[in-house]
């Protein structure tokens, strides 16, 4: 899954990190976005300081964030009920 993306480079280039659903992302890839041709990739590790360009990207969910993820029971707020027929 995309954990984060933003822009970099006046636009030119596109930081975006990606990663299991759960866990927190395992990587950080900076694409042109003109050719799409990556132009730098970090792997995740938390003994090491992220390059320049993947500072800003969320690389794991904040402790806030996580208390209010939906749990097993969670049902959509788009789901229809279900009808008693």
């Amino acid at each position: 899954m995309i954990w984060d993306w933003d822009f970099k480079d006046d636009g030119r280039n596109v930081a975006y990190s990606t990663g299991p659903t759960h866990g927190g992302a395992a990587e950080c890839t900076l694409a042109d976005v003109e050719t799409g041709k990556i132009v730098a990739h970090w792997w995740v590790r938390d003994d090491q300081t992220p390059p320049v360009w993947a500072q800003s990207l969320r690389r794991q969910v904040s402790l806030k964030t996580r208390h209010h993820l939906p749990g097993k029971n969670h049902k959509p707020a788009h789901s229809a009920p279900r009808g008693d027929s």
